[in-house]
């Protein structure tokens, strides 16, 4: 046996691992069945708000022009359809795995549900982060090189971008396929130029930020490259925003990898409570998304009700948002009125 055979025998799959380190699985408790059910209850719960909600991200963007105005709404929509994958996909395969060990069903299909649920949502992920260093650097551009940004970044360059983003995802975890060490290796080099590129990129936009801050301070800027500043800035803050949400969604379950594999061995019933509970706050990340879109973007509120009431204009969703939302009257007079005879 040569050595890479080696190598690749002495990697089992997740679930086989995991037998390996934890034994069988003990005679479920009541108390592990009512958390399981309860994980399987409330996921099920949340599968239809998230494809729902991200849906409407996408159409919203999709159909109206006002919203790909703002190039940060359309990498907004890229991220959206990570997380619709997650609601109709990831989730879904999920699901079905912890319903196979709540009735105790330790066979091919249920090892096979729990590798594919592992890759698929671990590609999602790097899709996700991939997307969000996309978000940076685009909120970079847009605050370091304004007058250049509108050449810079166009609507295909962030199409071709996102494709590219998809297939460095996909192709990162067909070394799952191959190797698994190989894997890990890739996948760390992945996250971690990804991280790297956020980081930079927002440091770099909050040193640029306080400068145009002082600017304005001081009157030295128009009034309208005032405008498109606060625009900017807001837009900087929700991709800040999200990326914080991430983190903290994610925190568990790193904390699971680190502390419950290489420190603490608990049993495997209490593995998969700890477990799953991290996983399903990772799967909650994108229902947080769309629901943040909607507290701290005006336009996309009023896009949502537009979908959701077919038969009302802008300038009654406008209208209707203030009164639901009570947000301050932004379009008014002619503004209003253009959007009234402006197709969408």
């Amino acid at each position: 046996m040569n050595s890479s055979q080696a190598t690749n025998e002495s990697v089992p799959p997740p679930c086989t691992a995991e037998e390996s380190l934890f034994g069988d699985l003990q005679p479920p408790s009541f108390f592990f069945q009512g958390v399981l059910i309860l994980y399987i209850i409330s996921n099920i719960i949340t599968v239809p708000v998230i494809a729902v909600l991200n849906a409407l991200v996408m159409i919203a963007v999709k159909t109206k022009s006002r919203l790909r105005a703002q190039k940060s709404n359309i990498v907004l929509a890229m991220l959206a359809l990570t997380d619709l994958l997650v609601g109709i996909l990831a989730q879904p395969i999920f699901i079905d795995g912890m319903i196979s060990i709540l009735l105790q069903e330790s066979n091919g299909q249920s090892c096979l549900t729990e590798i594919l649920s592992f890759a698929v949502s671990n590609c999602l992920f790097t899709s996700s982060l991939l997307h969000l260093a996309l978000a940076s650097g685009e909120r970079y551009v847009a605050i370091k090189y304004p007058y250049q940004h509108i050449t810079i970044v166009t609507e295909s360059r962030l199409l071709v971008s996102s494709l590219l983003t998809w297939l460095l995802a996909v192709m990162v975890h067909v070394a799952l396929a191959v190797d698994t060490f190989l894997f890990y290796r890739i996948n760390n080099i992945v996250i971690g130029l990804s991280l790297a590129v956020i980081i930079f990129c927002h440091f770099s936009v909050y040193i640029e930020t306080r400068r145009h801050k002082n600017q304005v301070a001081a009157q030295q800027v128009t009034q309208e490259a005032r405008k498109q500043f606060e625009k900017d800035k807001k837009a900087f803050k929700l991709t800040s925003t999200i990326i914080g949400v991430l983190l903290l969604c994610y925190s568990p379950l790193m904390f699971c990898r680190l502390f419950l594999v290489t420190i603490y061995t608990p049993t495997l019933n209490t593995f998969y409570i700890i477990g799953f509970f991290a996983v399903t706050v990772v799967y909650l990340n994108s229902l947080l998304n769309p629901v943040l879109y909607c507290i701290r973007i005006r336009q996309f509120r009023v896009a949502f009700i537009e979908l959701t009431f077919r038969n009302v204009n802008v300038a009654r969703a406008e209208e209707m948002e203030r009164q639901w939302f009570g947000a301050q009257k932004v379009v008014v007079g002619r503004e209003a009125e253009h959007y009234q005879g402006r197709p969408e």
